[in-house]
């Protein structure tokens, strides 16, 4: 695994989780959670920074967003 800022895992399993939300709160929550848990094991063993995490979250939440309201423009 390479260390990269941000970090392009946690951008997936967050927005996943993120994406999750807008349709099923507790599943979304449950998502969350797990994304969390992978991405302080991430930092734990070295392989990220909690800034690449924080920008890969970063980075999900504006993608979500974006995606989401070209969504309500398209139906």
């Amino acid at each position: 695994a390479e260390p990269s800022f941000p970090s392009g895992s946690t951008a997936i399993l967050f927005s996943i989780a993120f994406s999750a939300y807008l349709f099923d709160k507790k599943m979304g929550v449950i998502l969350m959670i797990a994304a969390l848990i992978f991405t302080f094991a991430r930092i734990y063993v070295g392989v990220h920074y909690p800034s690449d995490i924080l920008g890969g979250i970063g980075v999900a939440a504006i993608a979500v967003y974006l995606v989401s309201r070209v969504k309500k423009r398209i139906v």
